[in-house]
């Protein structure tokens, strides 16, 4: 298990790990300097061959439209 506790150390950790197999990324969308949902972009360049989920505790219509917009299910 790795983790990081920024999405900027996240993005830097999932790119460092390009050589190990990785089962899964989880990001909360609401983190501190940099949304989950900014960063997933990067992270699916990174690792298309790697499931993420991004999870909340904010279940407003707004952040509901920008997981349809990210594509998130």
């Amino acid at each position: 298990m790795e983790f990081a506790v920024s999405e900027p150390a996240a993005l830097r950790r999932v790119v460092d790990l390009r050589d190990r197999t990785l089962l899964l990324i989880l990001s909360d969308i609401n983190t501190p300097g940099m949304s989950g949902l900014d960063i997933l972009p990067n992270m699916r360049t990174a690792r298309p061959d790697v499931p993420i989920i991004m999870i909340t505790a904010y279940g407003d219509p707004e952040t509901r439209g920008a997981h349809v917009a990210a594509e998130i299910r």
